[in-house]
């Protein structure tokens, strides 16, 4: 897939050129943006991005979620969609750092907010706050069964490790 932003009358043109056969699930496939792109040009950036994260190129999504946070650091999507790319690509501290400031941002499902924040936090080791955003988690929706079988490892860890985290 070759995307190409080209100007037009009406201002960017975002186009996507496909070569060769559609990926399969689990895929990767570059994109690669050519021409000129405004540095404020936030719809622009929005597409790349979710065309990156479409085709599961985490690299890419990261890197135009960012250009997009620059322009407006306001909006949650972008934060959801470095977010994502960050949990994909294993790089967990960025993913902390998104969904931290996605949970500031008043997100429209703070349940699975609060949930991938908490398994990023027991994934970096902190199973104290993993633990109070799992709990956040399940105030905002009690019958979340991921929430619930992660507080359940929490507990057992804390349980075996001998530890209270209140």
């Amino acid at each position: 897939i070759r995307v190409k932003v080209s100007t037009a009358s009406d201002g960017y043109a975002l186009r996507v050129i496909h070569t060769g056969a559609w990926p399969s699930p689990g895929g990767t496939v570059s994109i690669v943006a050519s021409g000129t792109i405004v540095d404020d040009d936030v719809d622009t950036f929005a597409r790349l991005a979710e065309l990156a994260a479409g085709t599961e190129d985490w690299e890419a999504s990261t890197q135009f979620a960012r250009k997009w946070l620059a322009v407006n650091p306001l909006n949650p999507a972008p934060h959801r969609l470095a977010a994502t790319a960050a949990d994909k690509s294993g790089d967990t501290t960025a993913a902390l750092a998104s969904y931290r400031a996605l949970l500031q941002l008043d997100p429209i499902d703070p349940a699975d907010a609060h949930f991938r924040y908490a398994v990023a936090l027991y994934r970096s080791g902190d199973k104290a706050a993993a633990k109070r955003h799992t709990l956040l988690a399940l105030e905002e929706a009690p019958r979340f069964l991921k929430a619930q079988r992660l507080l359940l490892k929490l507990v057992e860890v804390e349980n075996a490790s001998g530890g209270s985290s209140r």
